[in-house]
């Protein structure tokens, strides 16, 4: 349902910005904080923090359409029982879409690369599409690899 309702308000954006020139902002955030809080993921537990450094573009061309990326990347540190350090990594994200009054299309990826306390070593990798409109289609695979053994979620 929140899905919609973003598709609901770039699909209105396209429409009020139609007869607007084209246009685009950049914004970009270095060394921003955010908690992590992911305790039932199936591949690593996740409750900790990330730093991370991220850029978002988003453009409206002569026509209305929109088109916005966003790419991040980022350390994290996860807290394991009692509080203390579980595990450190790194992560990647990159997402974009493209939107105009009949359709809407969007994708992700998603890298994490960690090492636990004990050494051993995981990584998951995230990708996504969707489009909607006249030819509609979703698309979504989660891997997780932990001491090298894939496993498809």
């Amino acid at each position: 349902m929140k899905r919609l309702s973003i598709l609901g308000v770039l699909i209105a954006l396209v429409v009020m910005v139609a007869a607007v020139p084209a246009q685009g902002d950049t914004v970009t955030e270095h060394d921003f904080v955010i908690s992590i809080i992911d305790p039932d993921n199936p591949c690593q537990p996740a409750v900790g923090e990330a730093v991370i450094n991220f850029l978002d573009h988003f453009s409206v061309a002569a026509n209305g359409s929109l088109h916005g990326t966003h790419m991040e990347t980022g350390n994290f540190v996860l807290t394991g029982p009692a509080g203390v350090e579980g595990a450190t990594g790194h992560y990647t994200f990159w997402g974009g879409f493209n939107a105009n009054p009949r359709q809407f299309g969007g994708w992700f990826t998603l890298r994490i690369k960690g090492t636990n306390v004990d050494g051993s070593t995981f990584q998951i990798n995230m990708m996504g599409q969707e489009r909607d409109g006249a030819n509609p289609f979703e698309f979504f695979q989660f891997n997780c690899h932990d001491k090298g053994r894939p496993t498809r979620v």
